[in-house]
């Protein structure tokens, strides 16, 4: 089981999510923490929900509970079965790794 991040597409949700997270000792090294993009976080939390899948809401997030690849497959077929764009990415990409 993972739990995978739902945030809306702009940078600063991928910002305020991270600051609540907490971070490994050494993030400085190869971190990356990977989350799913949408263009309308709103309607995919209720297309979700409704769909019967996990979700943890927060402050314009949401965690995502996924058991295999093949549920997260499902996740992004029923999100784009109604015209929600999605996009599986590295959210952990504004932070600095010096």
């Amino acid at each position: 089981m993972t739990i995978l991040p739902l945030l809306p597409q702009a940078r600063q949700y991928r910002e305020r999510y991270l600051d609540s997270q907490a971070l490994p000792d050494n993030y400085m090294g190869d971190f990356s923490l990977m989350g799913l993009l949408v263009n309308d976080f709103t309607g995919a939390a209720d297309t979700l929900k409704d769909a019967g899948f996990t979700l943890r809401e927060g402050y314009c997030s949401a965690e995502l509970t996924i058991d295999s690849p093949d549920h997260l497959k499902q996740v992004v077929d029923l999100l784009e079965a109604h015209a929600i764009d999605c996009t599986l990415t590295d959210i952990a990409d504004s932070l600095y790794q010096a």
